[in-house]
Formats: structure tokens, C-alpha cells, sequence
């Protein structure tokens, strides 16, 4: 995913903390198919999102599987940002294309937070089409 989702691995990757305690509790799975959710009009209602909601907002191709995604939705408004009460970044996984310079930048970033998170690099695979992590 780093190849669509990090600018062909010269990005990076926060990985949270999922727990009953913070808000990533109410995430949930996306529902992959083969063709688009059938509408009908009387289930159109953008002031709720219940069942019909839920199926727009979190159907996607089944194309797209292999990436087992979950998806948090907050109904509270719009320009509303979720700020949980605890910190729940866990890690920040370095592209492995990613240039010394960025690398640097990333690494005095997180030296400077109140909480400096664990941080790994990506490492293409010398043989096969994957990538593992290493810590940094």
C-alpha cells in the first residue's frame, strides 16, 4: 500500500493504538463488493447515517481487499476534528524511499514531541514484492 498511499514509499505511515478506551474502539470493517451498494430513495437521508450510511461510506471494490482497511465515522458536524483524550499514535513507519533528508526530519520531529513515538523503516525485500520493518 506504501506505493499508492506514501508517494511511492517517500512517505510514511502512523499506526495507532486501537483500545476500548480511545476512539478507534468504534472503528469497523469495510464491506468490499463486486459492484456498487443498490439506493433506493427512501433510504436517502444525509441527515442520519445508520444502515444506509454505514454502506456508502464504507463499501468499496473488492479490488481493493488486500488491504483489510477499517474506517472510523463521527457524525457531529461538519469541520469537526476528533481529538482523543490519550495520545494514540503508536509508531511512524518511514518509506523506504524516503530521502536522508525527510529521515532526518522525522527523527528530530519525534525527538521533539512531549511523547516521542517507537519509529521503524521500511526495508524493500531483496527478493520478493514486499517490504519488512526495521526499528530505527
Amino acid at each position: 500500500m506504501y506505493s499508492y498511499y506514501a508517494n511511492n514509499h517517500t512517505g510514511y505511515c502512523l499506526k495507532y493504538r486501537r483500545a476500548p478506551e480511545n476512539f478507534l474502539s468504534i472503528a469497523e470493517p469495510v464491506i468490499y463488493a463486486d459492484a456498487y451498494p443498490k439506493l433506493s430513495m427512501p433510504d436517502v437521508s444525509f441527515c442520519k447515517t445508520g444502515d444506509f450510511g454505514r454502506t456508502i461510506l464504507f463499501t468499496k471494490s473488492k479490488l481493493w481487499s488486500h488491504e483489510n482497511e477499517w474506517r472510523v465515522t463521527l457524525a457531529n458536524g461538519a469541520n469537526r476534528v476528533a481529538k482523543p483524550p490519550q495520545p494514540i499514535l503508536d509508531s511512524i513507519i518511514l518509506g523506504c524511499a524516503m530521502t536522508d533528508d525527510k529521515r532526518k526530519q522525522f527523527i528530530a520531529l519525534n525527538n521533539q514531541r512531549k511523547l516521542p513515538v517507537a519509529l521503524w523503516q521500511a526495508v524493500k525485500r531483496k527478493f520478493d514484492f514486499a517490504v519488512d520493518v526495521i526499528p530505527i
